[in-house]
């Protein structure tokens, strides 16, 4: 028996007792058995208003499962799919990680080829250095000589002139 025959048989039954509320059969009822009619009249009175709510709930039940379904062979579908992207994403990382090892590297040549450079340019700035030191102290040794030049010329200047004084001096004596 299914469900349909099986409310076919209880409204048939529920019909019974309807009818046998209005006859005397009804009448002749204890109070126990007419408390258990008006129970069973009662509950079949919620039964028709919670049936259709059942099946509606038992309808979006049957519908979420076949949606379930549904995303559970696009999810078996996609997974290999995504599982290769991922591993192509990896796999792109790897080689950008790659690259950027040998860019580093190649930085790293290009620093040490410049660290040479600036070795050469320091000994050069300091040769240089010592070379400037070297002509400053001749410079300077230089304009040491130049005023010991000058203080000669001023004494060889004033002894030129005592020896003028002199000899003019014996050429008056002479001419007189």
């Amino acid at each position: 028996m299914n469900k349909r025959d099986l409310d076919e048989m209880f409204n048939m039954r529920l019909g019974h007792l309807e009818r046998d509320q209005e006859n005397s059969n009804y009448q002749a009822m204890d109070d126990t058995s007419k408390q258990y009619v008006a129970k069973i009249m009662e509950l079949r009175e919620k039964q028709k208003r919670l049936l259709p709510l059942f099946l509606q709930s038992q309808k979006v039940v049957t519908r979420h499962k076949k949606c379930l379904k549904v995303i559970l062979q696009e999810n078996e579908e996609n997974i290999p799919y995504q599982l290769s992207r991922v591993i192509e994403k990896g796999q792109q990382g790897l080689d950008g990680y790659g690259q950027l090892l040998s860019n580093i590297q190649s930085v790293l040549v290009k620093n040490q080829y410049l660290v040479e450079q600036l070795g050469k340019y320091h000994s050069n700035i300091q040769s240089v250095t010592k070379k400037t030191k070297h002509v400053d102290m001749g410079i300077k040794q230089l304009n040491g000589d130049v005023s010991q030049q000058e203080v000669l010329m001023m004494k060889m200047a004033k002894q030129k002139d005592r020896i003028n004084d002199l000899l003019s001096g014996m050429f008056t004596s002479i001419n007189q």
